[in-house]
């Protein structure tokens, strides 16, 4: 289904959702209370029905209860509750009527009133039912949306984010950074020796090695950092409100968790190699702190592997030009 119409069913389906019958309590216990409140009400209109002493009709009364057990949309309860209705309302009919002749009329007027109570309540049956069914689509449809959603965000080999968010999240991020002149860094990761994994083992245990790391780097970081996989053996992870010192704390603690929790195979000595770029004051894009930290990745690499290097970048601006 493409985008444009799953959005058109979406916004058809709010607006059914808008007009939908609602029972006041859900469950099958709060049914059984309504039923017997409305079997309760029912006996209390057909006694007020016998005692009424004028030609008051009150068959617009039965309809109350009738209406409060057939909103759930349970059809054999709604017609038991309307023949029930129909019998109470025919003794209160014939209990109060003095001329046994006239009976018929009583029946047929019972009669009459079945079938009317009958229509409404299968009416409010199905329409109840119809909007369940409704409902349940919606959830369903409203989940398919959100698993899309999230597919289109999230690398399917180690479930961090893939460079698409990266690359809105970055923009969101500088520009917060811009406004409130806060310090913002990214840390670039490479595995070292992912190559020697996939020729001596496969590229199965790499894979492995791969998700490995990426739940050490998850580990390694707050909740409200952003890690992603950006490339077959790169990382990227956004630290707001992050200066220098804050991300070489960070960058120690996830070359020491590599170190000593990723340890999977017996020759190869797994290590990842970190380049740190970061900002102090305000800035206005993150092109060039991306491109700073792939120069110090290149640099850790250069100087041995399993090691940072940093570049710290000063750009003094006026907020007026930021962004996000």
């Amino acid at each position: 289904m493409a985008g444009g119409e799953r959005e058109s069913l979406k916004q058809k389906t709010n607006l059914w959702a808008r007009f939908r019958i609602t029972p006041v309590v859900k469950g099958s216990i709060q049914q059984e209370i309504v039923a017997l409140v409305a079997f309760t009400l029912l006996l209390l209109i057909g006694w007020l029905d016998y005692s009424r002493q004028s030609p008051v009709t009150f068959w617009i009364l039965y309809l109350v209860p009738i209406i409060g057990v057939s909103i759930y949309g349970r059809l054999l309860l709604a017609v038991s509750f309307t023949v029930f209705a129909a019998i109470v309302s025919l003794l209160a009919d014939l209990l109060s009527t003095p001329d046994p002749s006239l009976y018929i009329y009583d029946y047929w007027e019972a009669f009459i009133r079945l079938l009317i109570w009958g229509v409404a309540a299968i009416a409010i049956c199905r329409l109840a039912q119809s909007n369940k069914a409704l409902r349940e689509y919606q959830e369903a449809l409203e989940q398919e949306h959100q698993k899309v959603h999230e597919l289109a965000r999230t690398d399917e080999l180690t479930g961090l984010f893939n460079l698409r968010y990266l690359n809105e999240r970055i923009n969101e991020e500088i520009g917060r950074s811009c406004r409130f002149a806060h310090p913002l860094a990214v840390l670039m990761i490479d595995v070292d020796n992912l190559k020697g994994v996939n020729d001596t083992y496969g590229h199965a245990e790499g894979d492995r090695l791969l998700r490995e790391i990426a739940r050490t780097l998850r580990a390694a970081v707050r909740s409200v950092d952003v890690v992603a996989r950006v490339g077959g053996d790169e990382f990227v992870i956004i630290l707001p409100e992050t200066g220098a010192q804050g991300a070489r704390a960070v960058a120690e603690r996830i070359l020491g968790l590599v170190r000593d929790r990723v340890k999977l195979f017996d020759t190869i000595v797994p290590t990842v190699s970190i380049g740190l770029a970061s900002y102090e004051r305000v800035i206005q894009s993150g092109e060039g702190l991306i491109k700073a930290a792939d120069e110090a990745l290149y640099q850790a690499k250069r100087a041995g592997r399993g090691q940072f290097r940093e570049v710290s970048m000063v750009q003094e601006v006026g907020t007026e030009g930021c962004y996000g």
